[in-house]
């Protein structure tokens, strides 16, 4: 008769520390995800089927640095955004010609459209640069990508994680 109030302390015990484990699980997603690129606007740093995987915990740990790939997810778009941080916070940026220019340095191989540049430049002017808690994201084939040339400066709170290339 001692056997069964055992197991059923037992079977409570392992209950619960199951019960804990899977709200751990929920409350804290794990550090990394793996994901598939889809297309082709960050050839050729990262080709179109490539695995990429995400350290969703990286910038807990570091800042964000200027050339760095993150995953982003805005809220006006289904799906999240890979792109390379340009401009950080307090940056100042110049463009002329559809040309940028970062902290008075040139950036090669972007080349914004009248629109792209009338969508950065707005809040440039009234910041004087990349406001705070901003940085300035585009895509490595900029023609091709989705990014601040569209929807203009990214919330650092937006930034999911930074892209770790897999080869």
């Amino acid at each position: 008769m001692k056997r069964k109030p055992k197991r059923k302390k037992n079977l409570i015990l392992l209950l619960a520390i199951a019960a804990v484990l899977c709200a751990a699980y929920l409350a804290f997603p794990s550090g990394t995800n793996t994901i598939v690129m889809k297309g082709h606007y960050m050839e050729p740093a990262i080709r179109d089927g490539q695995i990429l995987t995400i350290d969703l915990n990286y910038y807990s740990r570091n800042p964000i640095r200027r050339g760095d790939i993150i995953q982003y997810k805005l809220m006006s778009v289904n799906e999240p955004l890979i792109g390379r941080v340009i401009a950080l916070p307090g940056d100042a940026v110049e463009i002329n010609d559809g040309q940028i220019a970062i902290n008075g340095t040139p950036i090669t191989g972007y080349n914004l459209t009248e629109g792209e540049a009338r969508i950065i430049s707005k809040p440039l002017e009234a910041y004087g640069g990349i406001p705070p808690g901003s940085i300035l994201v585009l895509t490595d084939n900029h023609a091709s990508g989705a990014d601040s040339g569209r929807f203009g400066f990214i919330p650092t709170e937006y930034v999911k994680g930074k892209v770790l290339l897999n080869g």
